[in-house]
């Protein structure tokens, strides 16, 4: 199979697609605006171009609130021989070590690429390599591909191929390329002629081969069994299988706003053209008596102070256009509405200042969920989906891996990854505006729901079980006092761990007083103070003494023994 004429064909396949990434990317970068007449050829001369930064503003907003999402790593199993927390530890590792080794070589880390490309792309990819190296080391390697230069094809058992084009430079390729095996045996070296070179990444259920400036390059194979290479579109907009379907799939954060934008930036720039006008507007001229005369320099005839004979019945005035700025107030209102409804609101964007109810607050975040959870969604398939290639892969190497990130390293058994799980992500939004209205609202509930209800449906907690434990344990402390004394000198040991003396003093006076030594504490040996309480009968008896005169002889009780025999 010849994957050049493959790529090529299905480029032009999604051209569509391409051109509307491309555009896309224009309203990421702000690029500037300029006004064009109704043939959209021709730039409208003496005009002013004003690029409006509402597109900007709206990406960056949205990429930040998905890096601000707390992620939960789940594995669930029916299988009571799967450790699912260890499976969990090492989907974490796997990613943290891919991370680490992305960024020790200049790169991106993985979470915050996908959010960008989910949001101005709408779709995400990756190239997933967890093998041995050449030299026998394991590495963990996660490749994030921008989905703009992917092409591949999905058959009846999934993905049957990738590719990843790129622009890379001289020294880069050459480097990369340098002493790969030849095919009768040896070694050599890719060259490139010009200051830089196309290179196409191709992978297949069977091997890899690179291209460079369409030239097969270099072929290895691979014993995975599938393409090691993991694709996700977002799920909105189009799934209908009209011809033109394909460009309208996958969609941006721009989607319904695409033609709305550009439409703002032309309004502002009439009207900031109209108020360009309005202080240096084109005039008539009249010389008078219905003879032509030389008409007058601008500056000379309209300069503060300037004075023009224009003779008998001449005049100069200015030309009326009409009432067109305040047309055009009244269409940027509408667009900048219709914009809002398509997008983020203004109190999303930090533009909204007034008092609002809790319900409305969350009414708000609600309409904001709506911008997020498909691309959140997305972006937890897509972790998925890598983390479970990354596990096949590594099980295939057939014996333990380290994992983890400096000081966190970790070895992992394969035996124990093996067996049925179904890992998920989940990704929870975070807004203090609107927790705050939830609180009020969970409040204002509890007089009708339990607690777990309220944590789940109102608060929208990740775990409200987990949530629950963690409460009654910190009861714990204030029902009984052997626990706060326990949890304290264990807060003071900490410190006294890190290096404070002043701790470790106190540890040593409070674990004195108890008669124990600090090792006795860290087992978890503290007595129960002893109490000896009183008997209520005698205050209820008749002839019992008064509860004035019972409690002023409590005071002079003496204290309950503390640690016993």
């Amino acid at each position: 199979m010849n994957y050049l004429e493959r790529i090529t064909d299905k480029e032009r396949q999604l051209s569509a697609l391409i051109k509307r990434m491309d555009e896309d990317v224009l309203l990421y970068y702000l690029s500037p605006y300029k006004m064009m007449d109704d043939t959209g050829k021709k730039r409208i001369s003496g005009s002013v171009s004003v690029t409006l930064n509402r597109t900007g503003v709206l990406a960056w907003n949205v990429i930040a609130g998905m890096g601000r999402a707390s992620e939960q790593v789940i594995v669930e199993s029916e299988g009571k021989r799967v450790d699912t927390h260890y499976v969990e530890d090492f989907v974490k590792a796997a990613f943290a070590s891919a991370n680490a080794q992305r960024v020790a070589r200049g790169g991106w880390p993985l979470n915050p690429y996908a959010d960008e490309q989910v949001c101005i792309r709408g779709g995400c990819a990756r190239k997933v390599l967890f093998q041995d190296n050449e030299k026998g080391i394991f590495t963990p390697e996660i490749t994030p591909w921008d989905i703009r230069y992917v092409t591949y094809e999905v058959g009846g058992e999934g993905l049957e191929w990738a590719a990843y084009k790129t622009l890379r430079s001289k020294e880069l390729v050459e480097a990369e390329y340098a002493n790969i095996p030849k095919l009768g045996g040896g070694t050599r070296s890719v060259t490139v002629s010009g200051k830089e070179a196309e290179v196409i990444d191709v992978w297949d259920r069977e091997h890899n081969e690179v291209w460079i400036d369409k030239k097969l390059e270099f072929e290895q194979p691979h014993s995975f069994g599938f393409c090691p290479v993991v694709i996700e579109k977002v799920t909105l907009g189009s799934m209908l299988a009209d011809r033109n379907s394909l460009s309208h799939g996958g969609e941006s954060i721009f989607f319904l706003i695409r033609g709305i934008a550009p439409e703002l930036n032309r309004l502002a720039s009439i009207m900031q053209t109209l108020n360009l006008l309005s202080v240096k507007g084109p005039q008539q001229y009249s010389p008078g008596g219905g003879a032509p005369g030389e008409t007058p320099e601008y500056d000379e005839a309209l300069s503060p102070g300037a004075m023009t004979n224009v003779g008998t019945g001449g005049r100069i005035g200015p030309i009326d256009f009409g009432d067109a700025q305040a047309s055009a107030q009244i269409a940027y209102a509408q667009l900048e509405k219709a914009a809002e409804q398509g997008s983020l609101s203004s109190f999303d964007l930090g533009t909204f200042t007034q008092q609002m109810s809790a319900v409305a607050l969350v009414q708000i975040g609600e309409g904001r969920d709506q911008v997020f959870a498909p691309r959140l969604d997305t972006k937890a398939r897509h972790n998925v989906a890598t983390a479970n290639m990354a596990i096949e892969q590594t099980i295939q190497t057939g014996h333990g891996v380290e994992l983890g990130t400096r000081g966190h390293k970790r070895l992992f058994d394969i035996g124990k990854l093996e067996g049925e799980y179904e890992i998920s992500y989940k990704y929870f939004p975070k807004s203090p505006t609107e927790d705050i209205a939830r609180f009020i609202m969970a409040d204002h509930a509890s007089r009708w729901l339990s607690d777990e209800d309220i944590a789940k449906d109102i608060l929208r907690r990740e775990d409200p079980a987990g949530d629950r434990r963690r409460k009654l344990v910190d009861k714990a402390s204030l029902l009984s006092p052997t626990v706060m004394r326990y949890e304290v000198i264990q807060a003071l040991l900490d410190m006294a761990e890190a290096g404070d003396e002043d701790a470790e003093k106190k540890a040593k006076i409070m674990t004195a007083e108890i008669g124990m030594t600090i090792g006795q504490v860290m087992q978890g040996g503290i007595p129960q103070a002893e109490t000896r309480p009183e008997s209520m009968l005698p205050l209820l008896a008749p002839g019992g003494k008064s509860s004035a005169k019972k409690a002023a002889e409590l005071q002079g009780l003496p204290r309950p023994e503390v640690g016993g025999e």
